[in-house]
């Protein structure tokens, strides 16, 4: 589908009327490549209105603003909304009148002539509360995602996504189907809770901050970033009680693949935050797209009060009646092991949690003292010899930076002779210097993960011999560096200030050209020397040195004139 030139002629001059800031602001949401090899304004419009380019553009639509480009009505535009799609270059607006692109108009009425009917809402059922308990399930979820990336980062595939192991054991670890990871992940990446880094998906410093927040508060900001994947126009389509995918599809006619895409994590994820239920919106989900003021009154019952008091078990374990505190629960997680996941969870102590409890910064003392006050049943005397046990044992291995690389001090050397055939440390290429030292050419913080991670009794220590804490693996959330547009701007502002007026030979090859691609018929006027002006009906069939070729339709002959004598063109 090649654009019409006509729409090229307004549509160029509608740019060209444009400050430098509404430029900028039209190549952003029209995501035009700041190295486009563009001349002037004509080339820009031409690269708007290529059928690409239009189909991304059209696809955020919704059905109103699809049907109000396919009347080609002004009097169905509001204000609003002409300056919306004007915003887009999806019509023009000289001297504040709406003028519609034809190219544009007829995508729009394909798209709309193919789009799926817009389901009626079904009277006999209002949108249901979530399922009990759903809520608290699906931010409980996201909660260990975030928690689990931050103790073993999840790894990217180089052509993107996670690998299947990795699904596997993040389905395993959260209780869920690893295909459900997928969508998961992207919600928690749209909540700025998670971001890729070259060790792979790790929690950001917003998402640390997150999970010290209350559920509600907690879950409220995943159903936020939820809503606010979908397009303008959503929250019209929310007061539809009907299947909420047929209601995407109905909803938004020219949604592109990527769109598609997107709508289908949302779906996913959707039913596990608990805003859909059995494919419709719940109460809570439609409160978030329609009137997300109102989303307090609704959160109260879905949320049980959270309790400060825990069972310990003289096995080890610990028994939580319901959803611990989230302070609290952010400290038991740094030394005991999360085992099962339910109404009543239950964490376990072991040998090696306490240890990377210890390793945390977190001290024997500070372990006991914790448990004595959370506890409804008292310290079980095993889980008083585990926590002594642990702080022997810790500061049996340290390390500490050393030019560049990272040192390692053990007590014992069959301690270190276990370190360097452990096939799990092999990646650090630990050398041994002594009978209890050895070094890692790796930065601490990748030996002190890796230890850690291999369950050692790591300590880390500064170069003075002070005991540092390191934090737990999070990344600021990333900064994408505007794109510049101020070169691709220059240059067609100053195009524009260069060009001669519209009979510029130049100016009018770039039309013909236009009309040729398009196979065209226009209205031409050639002044003849000697003879005046006379206007043919000329179908373009070739331009080539300054001289344009085409059918003149009347005559059934073909003519040839020079580009410098042609003084208009105008389309049939």
């Amino acid at each position: 589908m090649q654009p019409r030139v006509a729409d090229l002629r307004v549509l160029a001059g509608a740019l060209s009327a444009r400050t430098e800031t509404d430029l900028d602001v039209l190549l952003r949401l029209r995501r035009v490549s700041p190295s486009a090899k563009l001349t002037d304004f004509f080339d820009l419009a031409e690269l708007l209105l290529a059928e690409d380019s239009l189909r991304a553009a059209l696809s955020p639509l919704d059905r109103e603003r699809i049907n109000a480009l396919a009347t080609a009505s002004a009097q169905t535009l509001s204000a609003a909304l002409t300056i919306e799609l004007s915003e887009r270059a999806l019509l023009a607006v000289p001297d504040n009148t709406p003028v519609f692109l034809e190219t544009v108009t007829r995508l729009a009425r394909e798209i709309s002539t193919e789009a799926a009917v817009l389901p009626d809402s079904d009277p006999a059922e209002d949108p249901a509360p979530a399922p009990a308990g759903r809520l608290a399930r699906g931010e409980r979820a996201l909660s260990e995602l975030v928690i689990g990336l931050g103790d073993t980062p999840a790894r990217e595939l180089l052509r993107g996504g996670l690998a299947q192991p990795e699904l596997r054991r993040l389905g395993t670890e959260l209780g869920l189907d690893p295909e459900l990871i997928p969508a998961l992940m992207s919600l928690a990446a749209d909540a700025q809770l998670v971001t890729l880094t070259r060790d792979g998906w790790v929690p950001t410093e917003a998402g640390e901050s997150w999970l010290g927040l209350d559920t509600p508060s907690r879950w409220r900001v995943l159903a936020e970033a939820w809503a606010a994947g979908f397009p303008a126009g959503i929250a019209s389509l929310a007061r539809i009680n009907a299947p909420f995918a047929t209601l995407l599809e109905a909803g938004f006619p020219a949604a592109t693949d990527p769109l598609r895409a997107t709508f289908a994590q949302r779906l996913t994820s959707g039913e596990i935050l608990g805003v859909l239920s059995h494919g419709r919106l719940t109460i809570p989900g439609a409160r978030i797209l329609v009137s997300p003021d109102t989303l307090a009154e609704v959160l109260t019952d879905a949320f049980p009060a959270p309790i400060t008091g825990v069972y310990l078990q003289h096995d080890l374990s610990i028994i939580i009646p319901g959803t611990l505190a989230p302070h609290l629960e952010r400290t038991l997680r740094g030394f005991a092991d999360l085992e099962n996941r339910a109404e009543a969870s239950t964490y376990r102590l072991s040998d090696a949690s306490i240890i990377r409890g210890l390793s945390a910064g977190i001290t024997a003392e500070e372990i006991s003292t914790f448990l004595e006050q959370i506890s409804l049943t008292g310290i079980p005397q095993p889980v008083r010899y585990l926590i002594t046990r642990g702080g022997e044992r810790f500061g049996s291995l340290i390390l500490r930076p050393e030019s560049g690389q990272s040192a390692l001090t053990v007590t014992e050397s069959p301690l270190l002779d276990q370190m360097l055939v452990d096939r799990n440390l092999a990646a650090l290429a630990l050398h041994r210097d002594s009978a209890v030292t050895a070094h890692s050419r790796f930065d601490p913080d990748v030996v002190f993960w890796a230890l850690t991670d291999a369950r050692y009794p790591v300590v880390a220590h500064t170069v003075d011999g002070a005991v540092r804490r390191p934090r737990r693996r999070v990344a600021p959330v990333a900064i994408v560096a505007e794109t510049d547009y101020r070169p691709l701007i220059d240059v067609l502002t100053s195009a524009a200030r260069d060009t001669p007026t519209e009979t510029d030979a130049a100016w009018l090859t770039r039309r013909l050209a236009t009309a040729l691609r398009a196979r065209e018929t226009l209205n031409i006027t050639v002044h003849m020397p000697g003879h005046g002006d006379f206007t043919f009906l000329l179908e373009p069939t070739g331009i080539s040195g300054g001289r344009l070729r085409g059918l003149d339709k009347a005559a059934d002959t073909e003519r040839t004139f020079p580009i410098a004598n042609i003084t208009t063109v105008s389309e049939v």
